[in-house]
């Protein structure tokens, strides 16, 4: 995961595992950089459940809830 995450540029602050679930934190740059390796980790197997982003200085913060 966090190997996928650097190759494109997602800066991953925090990995939680609760029962079925990842919950995920960190930063990018924008949004299509979020949503490039969204698509990376359904090519995988990942599906991604929830996700939320917020402005925080000059990147995007981003909580992602995704089952492995």
């Amino acid at each position: 995961l966090k190997q996928s995450a650097e190759a494109r540029r997602v800066a991953l602050a925090e990995v939680d595992e609760q029962d079925k679930t990842w919950q995920l934190r960190g930063q990018v740059a924008d949004e299509r950089v979020l949503q490039g390796w969204l698509q990376a980790l359904r090519a995988e197997g990942v599906q991604p459940l929830q996700w939320g982003l917020e402005q925080h200085e000059k990147r995007l913060r981003f909580d992602l809830v995704v089952r492995p």
